[in-house]
């Protein structure tokens, strides 16, 4: 459970939340959350705008439920699949959002290892500001949380714009794990399940170093010198393995 309150108000809040425990039945299957989106996001005034993230799946997806993710100014959230990245083919839509009725939708949805996945957020910004990514409600999100079977952890295929960035200038070392290792964009130097800097959608720079997306919880998950924080252009949605040199500012410890 997650909540982020602003208060505006110059008081203390107090928030009362409930929460309604079932006994399980027997035979119960783990689950995790798999998240798809980006937070490069900056909507014109007075604007309709699109953003979209591809990802390609590297490893197959069972969900058997959706939660799409949007803040006051988005109308539709889509999930398009493509197998050569050239013919596309809507997988889920949305295109009637309420941020004031957000609910998980059963819907069973596979997504092979493999392929590729596009999400794409529409948004109708009526004012005469700039609205970008961000917590508050005042600002956007774009993802789309799958609830999949199998692995129980976070993890996704999110752009994080500089995932890597944002902090000290750092030319780490990689460890036993391989996170820090040097890496360059399209260059597949990182082991498996880990990812290049470079890579990621908003990175200038040709050279990089591996880090690992979701499937850490606490520091030991990354290995030595290697730390596991949530940046904040993921909305705290997943949380990533990093050398801790290279930590930046707003990427916090998981809650």
């Amino acid at each position: 459970m997650q909540l982020h309150l602003f208060d505006t108000t110059g008081h203390d809040l107090r928030e009362t939340v409930s929460v309604t425990a079932h006994r399980a039945a027997e035979g119960l299957e783990k689950v995790g959350i798999f998240a798809l989106g980006t937070s490069e996001i900056e909507l014109p005034p007075r604007e309709t705008t699109v953003v979209a993230n591809d990802c390609e799946m590297e490893r197959e997806v069972r969900a058997f439920g959706v939660l799409p993710h949007m803040h006051y100014l988005g109308t539709t959230l889509e999930l398009e699949v493509s197998t050569d990245g050239t013919e596309w083919e809507t997988a889920y839509v949305l295109d009637s959002w309420n941020f004031d009725q957000q609910e998980i939708e059963a819907r069973p949805l596979v997504l092979p290892e493999g392929v590729m996945t596009r999400v794409s957020c529409t948004y109708d910004n009526p004012t005469d500001d700039t609205v970008v990514f961000g917590e508050s409600s005042t600002h956007e999100m774009c993802f789309l949380v799958l609830y999949e079977v199998g692995p129980q952890e976070i993890s996704g295929c999110v752009s994080f714009g500089n995932a890597g960035g944002g902090g000290p200038a750092c030319e780490p070392e990689g460890n036993e794990m391989g996170v820090g290792a040097p890496c360059t964009a399209g260059g597949g130097e990182c082991a498996e399940g880990l990812s290049c800097t470079s890579d990621q959608p908003g990175e200038d720079s040709e050279t990089g170093f591996c880090l690992r997306i979701g499937g850490c919880d606490v520091d030991a998950d990354c290995g030595s010198g290697a730390v596991c924080c949530s940046p904040a252009a993921a909305g705290g949605l997943i949380n990533i393995c990093l050398p801790e040199e290279c930590r930046p500012s707003d990427c916090e410890a998981p809650m």
